[in-house]
């Protein structure tokens, strides 16, 4: 005896909604206003470990470093000389014979260290908006390898259902073939399409194995080490920035990107004054003192140590003093040259700066265009398609139940709906992830300081 329509309904009910019961556990359970805590947990980790993080923080300490050594006075020299060596080691062997100790230090012009600080200081600037920037790139990096990994987390479940839903349909198309209500061609047909889904379900665990890994680069540590079995992709659209609210001068001015060209304006701007303070001298004061050994008698008795006799020559020791300084003598030397160089790198670095806000001003546009685009296709697949999808099974329900329609359009219509899901998974991840490009362009998507943490 043959099941009938019925039971084959009742039997199909039960793995619907076993289904349905999966893919509510695989579902995201945070709204599109909630914070993700694992998200936020893995870009703090990488804000801190990241190897590319810590060398430009090293790069920070290293400009700061040369700032203060740009306002200190250079080391003197010292130095220590034996003029008109002696025929021999005796103190007094040799009447010419002196010895001098002396120090020379180097003073700047009134100015010049003021002026090297303040342009080793916007140094030190671009160097931290060079480090903000890429801590945005690197946010924006984390968050969107985390939301394709979601979204294949999610496409997995539903996968997971188009299989059961083809072995379903290979059962039924065997049952109706042997209750003479079906053809062979019909249980052939559904083994095949159970067949294209397993290739599918490899194929999706071979991307969720390689954005495993690219989500472990992005953090900067290794795959065993982090926890991503929950990842998982926000439920709901992220709600859409207003344009006309970003384009403010001020919210421009603020994003890293601008302020690192800003700093790098201002620093070429503070080596040119450097360079044209480099026309005044540094002057070099020494100071010296010779000391020479007292002279042997005329009858060569070695008096060393002991009052000259009559007949001996005293020789007095020395102290000396000097002063000297460069001149430029040559008006087509160094310094117009070092000028005229930092005069054009001036000049490029402001064009540079001017460059960056219409850049910027251009890219947020772009990136708020492919938002809305995403927004627009999800909204789209999720209240027209599925909603066609939705009403196509639900009518094939109600002509199968009526014998009007066979079981395998039944289940085709369900496997239609479970692919606009996947549909709408895949363009999900990418509307979030167009969201943390634009809020990383902003330069508000990671935490501007974060904490030490061992991840």
């Amino acid at each position: 005896m043959q099941p009938s329509k019925l039971t084959i309904f009742s039997k199909s009910a039960l793995i619907l909604m076993a289904l349905l019961s999966m893919i509510a556990v695989g579902a995201p359970a945070s709204s599109a206003s909630e914070p993700d805590p694992i998200l936020d947990s893995l870009i703090a980790a990488a804000l801190v470990n990241h190897p590319d993080i810590k060398a430009m923080q090293r790069m920070v300490e290293a400009a700061e470093a040369r700032r203060t050594m740009s306002r200190s006075l250079m080391n003197p020299d010292l130095t220590v000389a034996v003029m008109d060596l002696p025929n021999s080691l005796e103190y007094n062997s040799d009447p010419a014979t002196a010895f001098q100790i002396g120090v020379m230090q180097r003073v700047p012009w009134k100015g010049k260290r003021k002026a090297a600080e303040a342009a080793a200081m916007a140094r030190v600037d671009v160097d931290k908006f060079g480090l903000e920037s890429a801590r945005q790139n690197m946010g924006a990096m984390i968050a969107m390898a985390y939301y394709d990994l979601g979204a294949l987390e999610e496409e997995k479940w539903l996968l997971k259902e188009g299989v059961l839903l083809t072995e379903e349909m290979t059962q039924a198309a065997t049952w109706m073939t042997g209750s003479a209500m079906g053809r062979l061609s019909d249980i052939e047909k559904a083994r095949l399409d159970a067949e294209k889904w397993k290739l599918k379900i490899l194929a999706n665990a071979g991307e969720i194995k390689r954005q495993r890994a690219a989500l472990a680069y992005a953090v900067g540590a290794p795959q065993d080490t982090l926890m991503l079995a929950a990842a998982r992709l926000p439920f709901g659209l992220p709600s859409l920035i207003s344009l006309d609210s970003l384009l403010v001068p001020e919210l421009l001015s603020n994003a890293p990107g601008i302020r690192e060209a800003l700093a790098k304006a201002s620093a070429a701007e503070k080596d040119l004054a450097r360079a044209r303070l480099n026309w005044f001298p540094d002057l070099d004061v020494m100071l010296s003192y010779d000391l020479k050994p007292d002279l042997k008698s005329m009858g060569g008795v070695d008096h060393t140590g002991q009052p000259l006799p009559a007949g001996t020559i005293d020789q007095m020791n020395m102290i000396s003093a000097g002063v000297t300084f460069p001149i430029p003598l040559f008006a087509q030397g160094n310094q117009r040259a070092e000028i005229a160089e930092m005069t054009a790198m001036r000049y490029s670095a402001a064009a540079k700066a001017s460059n960056a806000k219409l850049a910027l001003e251009n890219e947020i546009r772009q990136l708020h265009a492919s938002w809305e685009e995403q927004n627009n296709f999800c909204a789209f697949v999720q209240e027209t398609i599925i909603g066609r999808a939705e009403s196509l099974y639900q009518t094939a329900l109600i002509d199968y139940q009526a014998g009007r329609t066979p079981f395998m359009e039944l289940s085709q219509a369900r496997m239609s709906l479970v692919m606009a899901k996947m549909e709408l998974a895949m363009s999900r991840g990418l509307a979030w992830g167009a969201r943390a490009k634009l809020l990383s362009a902003l330069g508000n998507l990671a935490p501007k300081t974060v904490k030490t943490t061992n991840y």
